[in-house]
């Protein structure tokens, strides 16, 4: 056998079968994702919030509607609060965070949503539910507003206590973000750890000029996040990517130029 042919094969087998994410230990617990918070000056965020129970059992009553809890996490992984609010009895409603959820938003890097687990006419079956719906965020001098969708399913809530779900592996690995850094524009990149375990971040940028470089390194405590930011000229095109021990190191991104802004998963 081939050196190359063994790296390949002895690749596939430590990294192939491990889960990106973990079950809950817990059969009643319910799912969210860590979305990202903008709640400077410039910006405002959004969630386009579902009334689950009422779409799935397709009653849209006062009875159709349950509990939901906010909850708030600093750039370090801190808890800052919770908030518990009844699910719209409509089938989506826009929530504006950063006008309604006050303290718990005002030092905010993350948030999390949790549905309450009790609402179903049947069982999950074995299944769990989970928000990775859509956060919205709109830049103060713009009158458009940018979504993006879940990232993963990073941390779990059963009876009051939080799980993180994400996976860290003994290994690092290259995260490549898809989208090439075109200009002239601003790039913010926010990436988030759901594991249980401090990871350490290296960010590497290449030009269609020269090869790999590291441009910044930090460390990222469980349920804490970063943004970083990248400047990219008129006539530039960038490559971007995280390396790290996560199973999957892929930040939300922003671009921002003059008169647009985008907001997609790298």
């Amino acid at each position: 056998m081939r050196m190359k042919d063994f790296k390949r094969k002895l690749k596939y087998a430590v990294f192939i079968p491990k889960k990106v994410t973990r079950r809950p230990s817990n059969c009643g617990s319910v799912i969210s994702d860590l979305f990202p918070v903008r709640n400077d000056a410039r910006w405002q965020t959004f969630f386009e919030l579902l009334n689950i129970p009422a779409l799935l059992n397709g009653s849209f009553s006062i009875d159709a509607s349950h509990e939901i809890i906010f909850v708030f996490f600093d750039r370090n992984g801190a808890e800052l609060g919770r908030k518990i609010i009844l699910a719209p009895i409509d089938a989506r409603h826009t929530l504006e965070l950063n006008s309604y959820f006050f303290p718990e938003i005002k030092n905010a890097a993350t948030f999390s949503i949790f549905h309450s687990g009790y609402f179903l006419e049947d069982d999950l079956d074995e299944s769990f539910l989970a928000e990775r719906g859509y956060a919205g965020y709109q830049r103060s001098d713009l009158s458009i507003r940018g979504y993006v969708h879940g990232n993963l399913d990073s941390i779990a809530f059963h009876d009051g206590k939080l799980e993180l779900l994400g996976n860290a592996g003994l290994f690092r690995r290259s995260y490549q973000v898809q989208h090439p850094l075109t200009g002239e524009a601003d790039y913010d990149f926010i990436l988030t750890n759901p594991t249980n375990s401090k990871v350490k971040i290296r960010v590497q940028l290449k030009t269609m000029e020269s090869s790999w470089k590291k441009v910044q390194t930090f460390t990222l405590n469980p349920r804490g996040s970063k943004v970083f930011s990248i400047k990219v000229g008129e006539s530039d095109r960038k490559l971007v990517r995280i390396v790290s021990r996560l199973y999957l190191g892929r930040p939300v991104v922003f671009r921002n130029s003059q008169h647009s802004m985008d907001v997609f998963h790298g």
